[in-house]
């Protein structure tokens, strides 16, 4: 602190610790001009202000900075006017909290960089997770397609009964093979799906002793090949009906079957479910509506009428196999990771337990093992689902390859599709069940094809030349024919949103490519009410021999002109499939469909024409 005139000489002096001495040592400031004694640019900064401070009578205060002698020094300086012609100088050393100013300013600085780096970086990701998207989407496409017509048809010719059993074995491979593939395709698909949080949980009722019982029933397939037991064994309070994700339940417990099934060589398979009612749900006045919350829990809304009931069901698997190793049971759960012998890590992506896992804490569970090395393991979940006790009727597992026709009158069906090989698999799997198919090529042709046949339903795919799936559909719903007409997507693509895009354009429902028989027969059972026609195990060539050809009653020729279409270019299974029609029509025409079934069963198409022939005179 020093006090100096409007010269710069200093009429006093006090010295401080807080003071920034400059001036050399045993130096005496009185009388003396600052000017002469600091670097040039401070005694000119103080002089400014101090003529300044003068002038206008009002305390000035400034910070500067500046080397001297090699040092760095920082100050802040005040000058409070205290005469005429003279000032006060207070000067305080801030040089620590400029370097704490300097170092905050760098941090900040750091944190703005560290923070424009992680938008990058986010930006970068988002922009690499839509090329993983769109890899994925037209990966799943074009895999799809070709497989489409592979699993297609081996479908179509596992139906036809002209096939020795060893076609028919060759033709069981070439569809199993082809069933791994798509397996495998789903499992990438759906640890996508899962990384991206985009996985989709579908809610329905369904049976669950008709679910367990099918589940039950491929397993048994495969453990009957290895030659292992497979013990079910269900205990407790389980509900007739539950409402959750069909298809993912399906799935965790045949992933954590077949990875028992498939690590044990001797010993047994055991499956149990055990089952608790909870409690009550509260009451809703809204519809179902199914969520999945931002922590994986499934949850769902449900009216109460329907389901007043929680119940809790475990579901655990054991195996007698070769076990896991302690240091490897967290590394099982690990995408593409795959523990045990070289020779069954072949088997298989690595991806089966991840997405079990996944797929479990999604539906609200929590999946727990537990392994001995050389003894076996035990896998096992717990989840709360909605259920009730009666009102929904077992469903009859029906394969459609006992499907051979359906009741009442010939339906007309439309298939949309660029692809002849698509096309062709719907033709080959539903000409011979008797419906009556039209084909296009794209949306233009869809809608005049839809104009001129009028069918009672439309299978089209999403994406065509010239017009798509989407367009056609928005202009079909716009006539007034078709505004109720039943008209179901077909595509390769397994993502929600062309699902949902396809439900905006006036699609009714959504079938996934490769077609399979079954669910292609139950969405037309749906939306056309249909009543199959299943072949049955009654001894046909016998009750034919029984009925002489006195006690035949033949039906009307109107009735007989599909058969006898059938019987003149020799198709067995339309012969076969008219008969069971004409069968079911009335009683007194049984004797005459048991004949033409057995004749059929004989392949002799020449005797069933020279048997209807007088029924068709001659114009």
């Amino acid at each position: 602190m020093f006090q100096v005139n409007a010269d710069g000489v200093y009429t006093d002096y006090i010295e401080t610790d807080q003071v920034i001495n400059l001036m050399p040592d045993g130096f005496q400031p009185i009388g003396q001009r600052f000017t002469d004694y600091l670097p040039p640019e401070v005694a000119q900064r103080q002089l400014s202000y101090l003529k300044k401070a003068i002038k206008t009578g009002q305390n000035q205060r400034y910070e500067h900075q500046f080397q001297w002698n090699g040092k760095q020094y920082s100050e802040e300086v005040r000058i409070v006017p205290s005469g005429a012609d003279e000032a006060l100088f207070i000067i305080r050393d801030i040089s620590d909290r400029k370097q704490a100013e300097q170092s905050l300013l760098q941090k900040n600085r750091e944190l703005v960089e560290t923070l424009e780096q992680l938008q990058r970086a986010k930006k970068a990701a988002e922009v690499a997770n839509q090329a993983k998207s769109a890899f994925l989407a037209n990966m799943s496409h074009e895999l799809r397609t070709p497989l489409n017509g592979i699993l297609g048809y081996t479908q179509i010719l596992m139906r036809d009964r002209s096939c020795t059993p060893k076609q028919q074995s060759g033709i069981l491979t070439i569809h199993q093979c082809a069933s791994h593939l798509l397996t495998l395709i789903n499992d990438i698909l759906d640890l996508s799906k899962i990384e991206a949080q985009k996985i989709e949980l579908s809610a329905q009722e369904f049976h669950l002793k008709t679910f367990l019982d099918d589940v039950i029933h491929i397993c048994l397939v495969r453990t009957e090949q290895k030659r292992i037991a497979f013990v079910h064994e269900f205990s407790g309070t389980l509900p007739d009906a539950i409402q959750t994700d069909e298809k993912r339940l399906r799935q965790i417990l045949l992933n954590l079957l077949s990875n028992a099934i498939k690590f044990t060589d001797r010993g047994s398979v055991t499956f149990t479910v055990t089952g608790e009612r909870c409690h009550e749900i509260e009451p809703f006045s809204e519809t179902t509506a199914l969520e999945t919350n931002l922590t994986g829990t499934l949850t769902s809304s449900l009216a109460s009428s329907a389901y007043p009931v929680r119940y809790r069901l475990r579901f655990e698997v054991r195996d007698t196999g070769v076990g896991i190793a302690p240091d490897q049971l967290e590394q099982i759960f690990q995408p593409f990771e795959q523990v045990g012998q070289h020779a069954r890590q072949t088997e298989g992506t690595g991806l089966g337990l991840t997405i079990t896992q996944r797929l479990v804490t999604l539906m609200g569970g929590d999946l727990k093992v537990m392994s001995k090395l050389g003894q076996g393991s035990q896998f096992g979940f717990e989840i709360e689902l909605p259920g009730h006790m009666g009102g929904i009727a077992p469903q009859p597992i029906n394969s459609s390859h006992n499907i051979v026709g359906y009741e009442g009158k010939r339906r007309k069906i439309l298939v949309v599709d660029d692809r002849p090989d698509n096309r062709a698999v719907v033709l080959g799997l539903l000409e011979p069940l008797g419906f009556q198919l039209t084909e296009a090529r794209n949306g233009f042709e869809g809608i005049e094809k839809a104009i001129e046949c009028q069918p009672d339903l439309i299978i089209a795919d999403l994406i065509m030349p010239d017009m798509d799936g989407f367009e056609m559909t928005r202009k079909l719903r716009q006539l007034e024919a078709f505004q109720s007409l039943p008209i179901i997507a077909s595509s390769a693509s397994v993502f929600e949103f062309d699902r949902q895009k396809s439900h905006e354009a006036g699609y009714d429902d959504f079938l996934s490519k490769p077609v399979q028989a079954d669910e292609l027969l139950n969405k037309l059972e749906t939306y056309l009410g249909l009543q199959w026609i299943c072949e049955t195990t009654e001894a046909k060539p016998e009750m034919a021999d029984s009925t002489d050809d006195a006690e035949i009653i033949f039906p009307p020729s109107q009735e007989l002109s599909d058969l006898y279409n059938a019987a003149q270019i020799g198709h067995i299974e339309r012969i076969k499939q008219e008969a069971i029609r004409l069968r079911s029509l009335e009683p007194r025409y049984v004797a005459f469909a048991n004949k033409i079934l057995s004749l059929a069963d004989q392949f002799d198409d020449i005797e069933i024409i020279r048997l209807i022939q007088p029924c068709f005179p001659v114009q």
